[in-house]
């Protein structure tokens, strides 16, 4: 159900400015859905209701549900249909740092 991003936390200036690799404070956060699942719930609502209010297919609500990537026009669509903003739909929560694939570019 989680969406993997890596966060960059720059100490001092751009991680990228160190060789063009992650740095040691690289922190993974993730993609959460879970308010709108919430959401749904407060204000009755099913998936196939949203689907044709925020006029998303199922392969959409199928990807949300599953927690995957989806375009931020789905978001604020969806956010549009329920008249709410998009921090009540989705959030970024704290990730396992052990799943990161670090890129290293040394020679």
């Amino acid at each position: 159900m989680w969406v993997y991003y890596a966060i960059m936390v720059c100490v001092s200036g751009c991680p990228y400015a160190r060789g063009n690799k992650w740095n040691e404070e690289s922190v993974l956060r993730k993609l959460s859905y879970k308010k709108l699942w919430k959401l749904l719930i407060d204000l009755d609502i099913n998936k196939k209701t949203l689907s044709q209010m925020a006029d998303i297919s199922a392969s959409t609500l199928t990807k949300l549900s599953k927690g995957e990537s989806v375009n931020m026009e789905i978001i604020m669509r969806i956010c549009n249909a329920l008249d709410c903003e998009i921090h009540d739909v989705v959030e970024l929560v704290d990730g396992d740092a052990g799943n990161l694939h670090q890129r290293n570019t040394d020679a």
